[in-house]
């Protein structure tokens, strides 16, 4: 969630934290290298409630909870889901919002951003150019 934002101050924090709790390291190089397709299949919703709440209706909830089991969310582990990533999209916000920067912002390349985004392609689209 903090990557739609660009928040590198969060991500970093993230990835610190996951990386210490032994989480797989491959998955912090994208979602294509994570096995499981429920995690994949939530970075639907993640993008809708970044960048366009209000287009997460009744409708689109039940098109993720209902279907197969294996990339399909039950609605107790949805709502719990949901909860974790709109609380990280307001938090980047008030990152965002004080000032906050990684002392490391300042040598992250631009590309860096490119390569995270949700297919791994390398796209920048719908993405915001940098700024030199």
């Amino acid at each position: 969630a903090a990557t739609r934002h660009r928040c590198s101050y969060l991500i970093d924090l993230h990835e610190r934290e996951f990386e210490r709790y032994g989480g797989d390291p491959k998955w912090l190089r994208g979602l294509k290298y994570v096995d499981d397709p429920k995690l994949q299949f939530l970075d639907n919703i993640n993008v809708v409630l970044a960048h366009q709440p209000w287009l997460c209706n009744g409708e689109y909830i039940t098109g993720l909870v209902q279907g197969d089991a294996q990339s399909h969310w039950s609605i107790h582990d949805l709502a719990q889901a949901v909860v974790i990533l709109t609380h990280t999209h307001a938090l980047c916000s008030f990152v965002h919002g004080v000032g906050a920067v990684n002392p490391s912002e300042s040598h992250r390349e631009c590309s860096d951003w490119a390569q995270r985004n949700k297919e791994n392609t390398g796209a920048k689209t719908g993405e915001v150019r940098c700024i030199d």
